[in-house]
């Protein structure tokens, strides 16, 4: 049976860092003499952690401190942020360097896996693809450490864990597979490079819209264990969700890795950590008609395009941009899935209209009246079709008077 441990911060971040290592055996069970260890965190865009959507640099700063000091010849923090983002621009924003810097030890350094050389390794035999590509990076290193956020996701439950390894995945085909089939392939990626250790920063948790949208918690704990599936289980019901309901630790438990049932072991002095969850926000699921001034025409559409076209929106909710596109009175409609159908597109084409993804049906993707973001999954092509079809729309606004 995998192990969880919860602990609560006390007066130093670093010191609960290594009360994290003795309760769960010592960091001689995470590292030898003279490996390499890559530690992967969420930096999936440019929100500090307080904001309860990115890993805590200060935490990961402490963890490749703490290898350094126990005998790891050289500690890579290695990242690739959401495809709309540069992922050097995000570890900027976030003081990543400054953080690094305070080891003043040149065996820490940080990669932008986003520039790393791509190489491709063989998949299990059942796999639906024969090879996977990923950063060279992974087959140097001898140890993973995985140190994600803990927060709730529109597409899954929560992303933690096991969904922290999306990172790992180069962009390119990273979009290719952002549909219902990512959480396999990740799983796959989970099995060929498993972690030696996980450490989840509940420090500031995210409620809400996740993954980027989130709204902070502060908490006030790490969590600490050797098996991704067996952490998310606890984060998860700290959140108010059964194991059943995570896609992502449950196709991973499903492919023989980790303990969808684990002992957690808790320092939780005032709650009850499986009775708190209920309180907490999740994602709203419903999308027709929640954005007022976009006509959403669903059709088959899978979670890749959603959750890009979800994620911009619910974006502007949270910044006040919604709110002030209503007052405008504009209405822009906005196409997504197989087999979508409109049988008021002359109509309603007379004002911008977006098109998302290559699986919407032809007549409606190849009119040249429609702004269409391309791709399986298009990404970072969404957020700029809709903004083109805002700036659309207000020039049209103006010239009508």
């Amino acid at each position: 049976m995998s192990i969880v441990v919860m602990k609560e911060i006390s007066y130093s971040l670093k010191n609960t860092v290594y009360e994290c290592f003795e309760k769960i055996g010592g960091i001689q069970n995470f590292l030898n003499s003279g490996d390499t260890v890559l530690i992967k965190p969420n930096f999936v865009g440019p929100i500090e952690s307080e904001q309860g959507a990115t890993t805590n640099t200060e935490l990961v700063a402490i963890l490749a401190e703490i290898a350094i000091q126990n005998g790891a010849k050289q500690v890579y923090v290695a990242e690739s942020s959401a495809t709309c983002f540069s992922t050097n621009d995000v570890v900027e924003k976030l003081h990543l360097e400054q953080a690094l810097k305070k080891s003043k030890n040149g065996r820490i350094q940080f990669v932008d896996l986003d520039a790393e050389e791509t190489v491709k390794v063989n998949a299990p035999s059942d796999f639906f693809l024969k090879e996977i590509p990923i950063p060279k990076l992974l087959k140097k290193v001898d140890r993973i450490w995985n140190v994600p956020k803990a927060k709730v996701h529109y597409v899954d439950a929560i992303t933690c864990a096991v969904k922290n390894y999306v990172g790992f995945l180069p962009r390119e085909f990273r979009l290719q597979v952002h549909q219902s089939r990512l959480s396999h392939v990740v799983a796959v990626m989970h099995k060929l490079f498993p972690e030696s250790l996980v450490l989840a920063d509940a420090t500031v948790i995210g409620e809400g819209e996740g993954p980027l949208n989130v709204c902070p918690i502060q908490f006030g704990y790490l969590a600490i264990s050797d098996d991704p599936v067996a952490l998310d289980a606890v984060i998860g019901k700290i959140f108010g969700f059964q194991p059943q309901e995570i896609e992502f630790a449950m196709n991973a438990f499903n492919m023989g890795i980790g303990d969808i049932n684990p002992l957690c072991l808790f320092d939780m002095s005032n709650v009850d950590a499986f009775g708190i969850g209920h309180g907490f926000k999740r994602p709203v699921k419903g999308i027709v008609g929640r954005y007022k001034p976009f006509r959403i025409i669903l059709g088959g559409a899978c979670y890749g395009c959603l959750t890009w076209m979800k994620g911009t929106l619910e974006g502007w909710i949270l910044d006040g941009t919604m709110n002030e596109l209503e007052k405008t009175g504009i209405k822009i409609s906005v196409m997504v899935g197989y087999n979508a159908t409109d049988e008021r597109f002359d109509e309603f084409v007379q004002n911008p209209y977006v098109v998302l993804g290559d699986c919407v049906p032809e007549k409606y993707k190849n009119d040249p009246r429609v702004i269409h973001a391309p791709g399986c999954c298009p990404g970072e092509k969404i957020p700029s079709a809709l903004e083109k079809a805002i700036s659309v729309a207000m020039k049209m606004k103006k010239q009508n008077g």
